[in-house]
Parts: C-alpha cells; structure tokens; sequence
C-alpha cells in the first residue's frame, strides 16, 4: 500500500469524506476534495467524478447555436405529425 501522503481526501456524494490513492484519482480525473460516486459492480469499486459547481446561465447557453434550436424543434415537430398520422389512420 502506498504512503498515506499520496492519498487524497474526497467526498462520497451522500456519504462521508474518504480517501482515495494519489494514482488512482488522477486516473479517476478526481482533485483532493472533488465529490464522486462511489459504486462497486462484480466485485469492482469505481470511482466517478461528479460535477457538481454552480453554472451560470451565460455558462449553460454559451454552447448552443441558433441551427441546433432549430434542428431540435424540427425533430419535435416531425415526431408530433408523425403521431397525429398514424391517430388518424387507425381512427
């Protein structure tokens, strides 16, 4: 095991704070004090950073454009039609 200083304390969410191994948590992309999620699969502990900072609205919308609003409300409308089709072919 290695030396207690190459562990980094992190925060289960939903849990109490533990540790995790120094390598282990830059593969796990985990900074001392980061909140992850803790689960064990088939006898595999994993380790999952969770994002959990505050976003401003500037932040959130930074990234969409105005084509992929409009490609979303496309598909939305194609899906409507396409539902009040088929109603209409089994009325």
């Amino acid at each position: 095991m290695a030396p207690f200083a190459s562990w980094i304390p992190v925060e289960a969410a939903n849990s109490q704070p533990t540790w995790v191994d120094g390598a282990l948590a830059i593969e796990a992309n985990v900074e001392s004090g980061s909140t992850v999620d803790l689960s064990l699969s088939n006898g595999e502990l994993k380790i999952k950073p969770i994002d959990d900072r505050e976003y401003t609205l500037e932040e959130l919308l930074s990234g969409i454009t105005l084509n992929q609003v409009f490609e979303r409300k496309m598909k939305e409308y194609r899906k409507m039609l396409t539902e009040i089709k088929d109603e209409r072919k089994s009325a």
